[in-house]
């Protein structure tokens, strides 16, 4: 039972949360998603920092007309709620006229299954869900047929120069990226730039440092920021994704942290199995594989897959999860060919792109086309003689070549092809 005393200090709690997400936060683009804002249980999941609760937050306030009292959130990883369950914060939320109640970083709740259960079961009000654990939220069970789930990635380039720099312009797609009309490009950089007050390279820099993850823009220090990143992945890494398994080995923690270190140190790595096992002291090929699973779904790193003579996918290169790590790692020395790769893979995936080890001699393959990614004076030879090939440049804001493209210009990438 929940006393009319602590339920006011849970208010006070969610107000504070609400008007720092009505102050600070811009729109997320995932509002507009129909089936992610009328469902009646939504469950919100990703990696930290991609701004779950900022979207919760967003979607109960346009649901309830931003009236505060018609909201309630509450933090599960926060000591107010120690003594609560679930079930009885709604109860009583729903006592009190309120409409959705929002449970935060739900997967340091043991039995938050059950308890929505009956909340969806039992209650008529609404939840939004989320947890910063993609591996907690993998099978929902009897919960899969109550509540949409719905995976948050990190922003877009285009994305981050709208929350951050209050500049908004349309996407485009992967036609239009590789045969642009360069009359209109020109005027998307010249209008960046005067919007911005800083070129577009500069801007795309800012963007690969910190741009990928939302709560970024909280940080004036970029190095305060890193250095939280950094922590927050260690933290995933020793804690999260070890307590998501059913059954988890005592080393299980430290295995995980060689095998991030070893792919961190040599990206993109070739998929060595063997050397793998070794480094990491893993027995079996099924164990390696499900750690290196985990750390892919907790987004830390990132695999592409070649497809072979019979038509199977197999994990050929590993790279780091976003951009952004590689500067948190900055220790690793990691060379700018990586972060150039891990930059065009991003920005492929965030708009749902399915990119493979190219077969011949390209970088990637996206569908029937291909993707070398350089630098500015990075050549052609490569793919010297195909039509459906493109050289992918950084540091370019356009080209004149028909077959050379800005890698900035994946960053306003949406849709699939």
């Amino acid at each position: 039972m929940i006393t009319t005393e602590h339920y006011y200090e849970i208010v006070d709690f969610s107000e504070r949360t609400l008007a720092d997400v009505e102050r600070y936060a811009s729109p997320r683009e995932q509002l507009l998603n129909s089936a992610f804002m009328s469902a009646d249980h939504s469950c919100l999941i990703g990696e930290k920092g991609v701004g779950k609760t900022v979207l919760a937050c967003q979607k109960a306030l346009k649901v309830c007309g931003a009236n505060h009292e018609k909201i309630l959130y509450v933090s599960l990883d926060d000591t107010l709620f120690a003594g609560d369950t679930m079930y009885q914060l709604a109860k009583a939320a729903q006592d009190r006229g309120v409409d959705i109640v929002i449970f935060d970083e739900v997967h340091r709740y043991q039995n938050w299954k059950a308890d929505l259960k009956s909340i969806a079961d039992r209650l008529t009000i609404k939840t939004i869900t989320s947890g910063s654990s993609i591996l907690s939220f993998s099978d929902l069970g009897g919960l899969a047929r109550r509540m949409v789930k719905y995976q948050l990635f990190g922003l877009t380039f285009r994305e981050y120069l709208r929350m951050h720099y209050n500049f908004s312009h349309p996407g485009f797609t992967l036609p239009e990226i590789i045969n642009p009309d360069r009359d209109a490009l020109r005027n998307v950089v010249s209008t960046l730039t005067n919007s911005c007050g800083k070129p577009v390279a500069i801007l795309f820099d800012e963007y690969l440092r910190r741009g990928y993850y939302a709560y970024s823009l909280k940080f004036s220090n970029i190095n305060d920021f890193l250095q939280t990143l950094r922590q927050s992945t260690e933290d995933t890494i020793a804690y999260e994704i070890v307590v998501a398994q059913t059954h988890s080995r005592p080393d299980m923690a430290r295995k995980l942290q060689s095998l991030f270190k070893v792919i961190a140190q040599q990206v993109p790595y070739s998929v060595d199995y063997e050397a793998l096992k070794q480094v990491a002291q893993i027995a079996d090929l099924r164990t390696l594989k499900h750690y290196l699973s985990c750390l892919e779904m907790a987004g830390i790193i990132c695999s592409v897959d070649r497809k072979s003579i019979k038509n199977l996918r197999k994990p050929e290169k590993l790279y780091l999860g976003n951009t952004c790590l590689y500067f948190a790692y900055a220790d690793i020395h990691p060379n700018m060919g990586s972060l150039r790769e891990t930059a065009f893979l991003t920005a492929m995936r965030l708009a749902g792109a399915d990119v493979l080890v190219h077969p011949r001699r390209a970088d990637f393959a996206v569908g029937s086309l291909g993707f070398e990614i350089g630098g500015p004076n990075k050549g052609k030879e490569q793919i010297k003689g195909d039509r459906k090939s493109f050289i992918v440049k950084d540091e370019v804001d356009i080209s004149q070549d028909p077959q050379v493209l800005p890698m900035w210009l994946f960053g306003f990438l949406v849709g699939t092809p």
